[in-house]
């Protein structure tokens, strides 16, 4: 039997967010090698697959498992017993790559548990793409400690990551920094139909893009565009100020936005647009590239050490960020595609300097998006392609 590459991505419900962005990316990149995509039960609708690609579905997340630094027997669940199902009827040996894109404690636990009886030379080749996004400290600690035992013992383990910041912590685990990195936009460039884009220069567009959630600093959007607009009248800026944000797919939590957008904004509320919240991978891309900059006050605390899609979708096609001070997108802003902030007061100041230079920035954008042209052929998508 050739080699195969089976990707897992159970998480995967959305049309929209991280995990779907990734799982879409990876079948465009690696088309050529027929790769089968085991995916959530209910995603079967919403992913934009080609219809050749052979799909498997599982049942639910890969969870309920036990396994504590104090406490590192593992107990078999029903996630564990999906994967072996999953082993056994596609009889996975050697030859195979077998991928997982967005890898929690979880699923390296349920992983090392059906791997580590089995005979180190019929393993296949395991890819785990860490997203940094772990709630439980404890599991993670023994995820990534068993890990490195386990890393030991066969060249068959690769582990990636977007962003330096989303595995700095765990590397006391290893004895060396096993991570590469693999970023993968919603769509590559050569993807995108550029005259599907309908940004207008007439305009300077600020974007909100993905589900509006506190974590995200959706509270923070009143109180800075109430603030941009009033500053845009005092500023030196020879185009009117406009704000395109992504709206919530509750309805409930959709209209509770307009309505404190409305508020502070009072009299600008015509400046302030919304797009769908459910939208294909190319409408998606286009709806961001009609904007000047993308603005992500996210919170620090919870992504000092976890990535945003969005980010990397901005930097592949050419647009400029304004991101959070201390959050890991952070190093994604480079040579001037950017600018950091810490507070409201910041962001407005940010804003209206890309304003003010939005050739400038623009330029600085496109620069970065040739360098990461580079993702194409990253350590996940180089290994892949040569199977």
């Amino acid at each position: 039997m050739g080699s195969r590459i089976i990707v897992v991505q159970p998480e995967c419900k959305d049309r929209t967010g991280h995990h779907y962005a990734a799982i879409r990316s990876l079948e465009h990149a690696i088309a050529p090698a027929k790769p089968i995509f085991c995916i959530h039960r209910g995603a079967s609708e919403t992913l934009e697959l080609a219809k050749d690609r052979t799909i498997r579905h599982f049942a639910g997340r890969i969870s309920g498992l036990v396994g504590t630094p104090s406490d590192e027997a593992l107990s078999a669940s029903s996630g564990v017993r999906s994967l072996g199902d999953l082993f056994d009827r596609l009889a996975i040996g050697p030859n195979d790559h077998l991928v997982f894109l967005s890898t929690s404690a979880e699923t390296v636990l349920a992983i090392l548990h059906l791997l580590q009886p089995r005979n180190p030379e019929m393993l296949p080749h395991c890819h785990l793409r860490f997203l940094g996004d772990e709630r439980r400290q404890d599991l993670e600690n023994t995820a990534h400690r068993l890990l490195n035992d386990f890393g030991c013992r066969t060249p068959r383990l690769h582990l990636y990551t977007e962003y330096a910041a989303c595995v700095r912590e765990v590397l006391k685990h290893y004895h060396s920094n096993p991570f590469e990195l693999s970023r993968l936009p919603t769509l590559w460039p050569d993807e995108i139909n550029s005259e599907d884009d309908s940004g207008c220069d007439l305009w300077f567009t600020v974007g909100v893009l993905g589900q509006p959630r506190r974590d995200k600093g959706k509270y923070r959007l009143g109180p800075i565009f109430a603030e941009f607009f009033k500053q845009r009248r005092k500023a030196n800026i020879q185009y009117p100020l406009k704000v395109l944000i992504q709206n919530d797919r509750r309805l409930h939590r959709a209209l509770r936005l307009r309505a404190s957008l409305a508020a502070k904004v009072r009299m600008e509320i015509g400046r302030v647009h919304f797009a769908a919240a459910d939208m294909s991978s190319q409408a998606f891309v286009s709806t961001m590239r009609q904007c000047d900059v993308i603005l992500l006050p996210y919170i620090p605390d919870t992504y000092q050490k976890r990535g945003s899609g969005i980010v990397i979708d901005a930097v592949a096609h050419g647009i400029p960020l304004v991101c959070t001070t201390g959050t890991a997108m952070c190093e994604l802003i480079d040579c001037g595609n950017g600018l950091t902030a810490s507070n409201n007061e910041e962001f407005v100041h940010c804003l209206m300097t890309v304003a003010a230079g939005r050739d400038r920035f623009r330029l600085a954008a496109r620069d970065a998006a040739r360098r990461a042209h580079d993702w194409q052929s990253d350590s996940l998508l180089g290994a892949l392609r040569n199977v």
